[in-house]
């Protein structure tokens, strides 16, 4: 029997195609900038005045599927043109970027799992700026983006500040936003991931020291997560819930 053709959410997670998704995934890119960064040599040889703007058929080919499938957002960008002998200048064009509908649907098809119109608002706000997906490529640089987007999650924040809402010093604190069983269940989670990803070190304070360094350093972070967590609690730990039960933490 023929092997069937894969699908547009295999091929994020497969092959070649895991470069480009989370090249993707990182800014607004038109697909020739793509080919740059991911066919470097090939581009290099390339001749004549195209030389510019040739698009490998690969990244076109996986860019006119994700389009297809509602995977990637579309935007007005100004695009850098370096050529030799010429003065630096830019044009108007589009650059397109993947969004985390793959995500939701990999939840979905895999572990039936599926996420409010709420979580997906806050999922993606979330993970909208350039800063925090550059950390998600940066410490998960062999993952393909779906995969590294929840273990970037699971370590930055589940655990983290799990932790910190647990801790005696928080407990008062926390007292008026998590009832004893729900402290429990973090408790339960901290210690099933401790054992689960030995990677993972839960250390609040040395991760919560981190965190807070790195969003000094960016600049551009866009959520409070503790805040959120004080205003929409059953929010954040529905999303922290699918979160893990998709990576297997949770039954």
């Amino acid at each position: 029997m023929a092997k069937s053709r894969r699908t547009a959410l295999e091929k994020i997670q497969e092959g070649k195609g895991i470069s480009i998704a989370r090249t993707f995934f990182l800014y607004p890119f038109p697909p020739s900038v793509v080919t740059k960064l991911i066919y470097p040599k090939t581009c290099e040889r390339r001749k004549g005045k195209n030389k510019h703007n040739f698009v490998m058929p690969l990244v076109q080919n996986y860019l006119s599927e994700w389009k297809r499938e509602g995977f990637i957002d579309t935007s007005k960008i100004r695009i850098p043109i370096d050529k030799p002998n010429i003065k630096p200048y830019s044009v108007d064009g589009l650059g397109y970027r993947l969004n985390l509908k793959p995500l939701y649907i990999y939840c979905k098809e895999k572990y039936k799992i599926e996420f409010t119109e709420e979580e997906k608002g806050f999922i993606d706000y979330f993970f909208s700026s350039k800063s925090q997906r550059l950390l998600v490529l940066r410490e998960f640089p062999d993952d393909n983006i779906i995969k590294a987007i929840l273990q970037f999650y699971l370590r930055h924040y589940v655990l983290s500040y799990a932790e910190l809402f647990t801790t005696e010093k928080f407990s008062k604190k926390s007292s008026n936003i998590l009832d004893e069983n729900k402290i429990k269940l973090l408790k339960d989670v901290i210690k099933k991931a401790d054992t689960l990803n030995k990677n993972v070190k839960v250390d609040w304070e040395d991760s919560y020291k981190k965190i807070k360094t790195i969003r000094e350093i960016t600049k551009d972070w866009k959520i409070d997560y503790t805040m959120i967590y004080k205003q929409k609690p059953e929010l954040i730990i529905s999303i922290n819930r699918k979160f893990l039960k998709t990576l297997g933490i949770l039954p």
